[in-house]
C-alpha cells in the first residue's frame, strides 16, 4: 500500500516539475527576468567603473552608492572563478550538471588516494 502511494507521489512530483519547467520557459520567452534585481542601474554601473578607473577607492564608491564593497568589486571585471561557474549547466530537469572540466575546476580529486602511513 505504501509503495503504491509512494509511486503516485513520485509521479505527481514529476508532473509538477514538468509544468513549472514549461512555465519558466514561457516566461523567459516573454522576457521575464528571474532572480534578484540589480542594485545599481546601468548608468550607475558605468559611472562607478569610470570612477574606479580614475583611482577612487572601492569602499568610498560603495558608500556613495549605498551598496556593499563586494558589489563594487564585482564591477571591476576581475573574476577568477567565473570560468568554473560557467561549467555548471542546468539539465532538462532544472538540476545542475557539472562536466568533467568543472570537476577539476572545483577541486575534485582525480588521482588515487595515497596512504600516509
Amino acid at each position: 500500500m505504501l509503495t503504491v502511494l509512494g509511486g503516485l507521489a513520485e509521479f505527481e512530483r514529476e508532473l509538477i516539475m514538468a509544468r513549472t519547467g514549461e512555465g519558466r520557459l514561457r516566461a523567459k520567452a516573454r522576457g521575464v527576468r528571474f532572480g534578484r534585481p540589480r542594485s545599481l542601474t546601468p548608468h550607475q554601473r558605468q559611472e562607478a567603473m569610470q570612477r574606479l578607473a580614475d583611482g577612487e577607492v572601492q569602499a568610498d564608491l560603495a558608500r556613495s552608492y549605498g551598496v556593499s564593497q563586494a558589489t563594487i568589486s564585482r564591477l571591476s571585471g576581475d573574476r577568477p572563478f567565473e570560468a568554473s561557474a560557467a561549467g555548471a549547466q542546468l539539465s532538462a530537469e532544472g538540476r545542475r550538471s557539472y562536466g568533467a572540466e568543472s570537476a577539476v575546476a572545483f577541486g575534485a580529486c582525480t588521482h588515487k588516494a595515497q596512504s600516509h602511513n
